[in-house]
């Protein structure tokens, strides 16, 4: 089946929209996804760079090129799921709005082997937070959720260290590990800067150069945009950091609570998944354990931190500056707040996220907090 449509743009210059289908149970939710795309994707970049939008469904094993205004989706991606019984119409809502904003960055960025983060990590990162203005956090922590387990699946087959976030086009990397660093940076600089930063960069990244613009330049400009406080987030982009996050001890006391964490970083160069390094030193600041090499890096990074009530919804949310080590923070005394959950999300690179989140203790006195909640 076929459908056209016509979508409107912000310069009163009508696009043409028009899908095929051999399963056509989601072709309305597919419309309403592409032209969510064209109205985002016009927020952030500007006017869109083709006169229309044509989707169609091809074979699982087709593979046919992506051109301009033209996007080919196989089997697997929403076309035979039945919207009205399954609970994944938020993803098929999701896959078309971030097609639709590939868009915009085939048609005008290169097609180089530094460039696997521009085509994939930032449409994969606009097109959660697209989706999340119709369907909420809850369908944000879903999405990323799915993206960790796709990264770890990644990560698990590679036979080779992997390669630098800047410099390749595995998808897992450049668009996964990509989509999760900038969700990191985010939440702490704020996603409209973010966002506001991305359509910068690329409204400059199109203008006539003497040379391929590649990811390396968008990271550069990201480093340079970010304030001075959080010119680390940057690294995020370049390093393959690792976290590890535990909440301790927990309590209340007359005009607040106290919340213990446990927080380390190190960057691992290794295969495969990795666990904390075992604190032997080998004389050059490094620590050998097994699948690869480990460094530990300075921590002293924002991460989220919410109270959450009794029905798991966030009463109090900031951020907290987090040290290597022990440390002991103090939160405002919500009465409807029973725990405390630190990256809610669930962005960060960690081995173990089963200690983020804790109830509160009964009441009782710790010691004082030694870092109070940045706002």
């Amino acid at each position: 089946q076929t459908i056209k449509d016509t979508y409107e743009s912000r310069t009163y210059r009508p696009i043409f929209v028009q899908i095929e289908a051999h399963h056509p149970y989601n072709l309305l939710l597919f419309r309403e996804a592409i032209k969510a795309g064209l109205s985002y994707g016009e927020t952030v970049f500007g006017a869109y760079p083709a006169p229309a939008v044509w989707l169609r469904e091809v074979p699982l094993l087709a593979n046919l090129p992506t051109r301009p205004g033209q996007i080919s989706l196989s089997e697997p991606y929403g076309w035979t799921a039945n919207s009205q019984l399954t609970g994944d119409v938020p993803y098929i809502y999701f896959v078309g709005v971030r097609e639709t904003l590939k868009q915009w960055l085939f048609d005008k960025l290169p097609d180089s082997n530094q460039s696997g983060l521009l085509r994939d990590g930032l449409p994969e990162y606009l097109a959660q937070q697209a989706t999340r203005q119709r369907y909420g956090v809850s369908y944000l922590i879903t999405q990323i959720a799915r993206t960790t387990t796709a990264y770890r699946m990644g990560e698990q087959q590679a036979t080779r260290p992997e390669p630098a976030m800047l410099h390749t086009n595995e998808p897992y990397i450049c668009r996964d590990r990509a989509a999760l660093m900038l969700a990191c940076i985010g939440q702490v600089w704020g996603d409209t800067n973010l966002i506001h930063c991305i359509g910068q960069f690329y409204r400059q990244a199109t203008r006539p150069t003497k040379h391929a613009v590649t990811a390396t330049d968008f990271a550069r400009y990201l480093s340079q945009s970010l304030p001075d406080t959080l010119h680390y987030l940057a690294d995020y982009l370049h390093q393959r950091q690792q976290f590890s996050f535990a909440i301790g001890s927990t309590g209340r006391l007359p005009d607040s609570f106290v919340v213990g964490i446990d927080a380390e970083k190190w960057l691992n160069t290794g295969i495969g998944p990795q666990t904390p390094p075992v604190l032997i030193a080998n004389g050059f600041g490094t620590y050998n354990e097994q699948g690869g090499t480990h460094r530990r890096l300075r921590l002293a990074d924002y991460v989220p931190i919410v109270l959450l009530d009794a029905n798991g919804a966030v009463c109090y949310q900031t951020r907290v500056l987090l040290g290597a080590g022990q440390q002991t923070i103090r939160l405002p005394l919500i009465p409807q707040a029973v725990e405390v959950q630190l990256d809610p999300l669930g962005c960060w690179p960690e081995t173990n996220r089963f200690d983020n989140r804790k109830r509160f203790d009964n009441p009782k006195r710790l010691p004082p907090a030694t870092t109070e909640p940045t706002l």
